[in-house]
C-alpha cells in the first residue's frame, strides 16, 4: 500500500530521512512506499 505525502513540509523530512540513510556507510539500501510531489 503506498502512503500519498502531499503537505510540502512532510515531503521534506522523508527526502532528509532517505538522504541520512542513503549517506550512512551501515546501509545496504533504502526503500519507500510513499508518493508525492517531489517523490524522486
Amino acid at each position: 500500500t503506498e502512503v500519498e505525502l502531499t503537505d510540502a513540509t512532510e515531503i521534506k523530512k522523508m527526502l532528509k530521512m532517505i538522504d541520512m540513510f542513503d549517506d550512512n556507510e551501515d546501509v545496504q539500501a533504502v526503500w519507500h512506499n510513499w508518493t508525492g510531489e517531489d517523490d524522486e
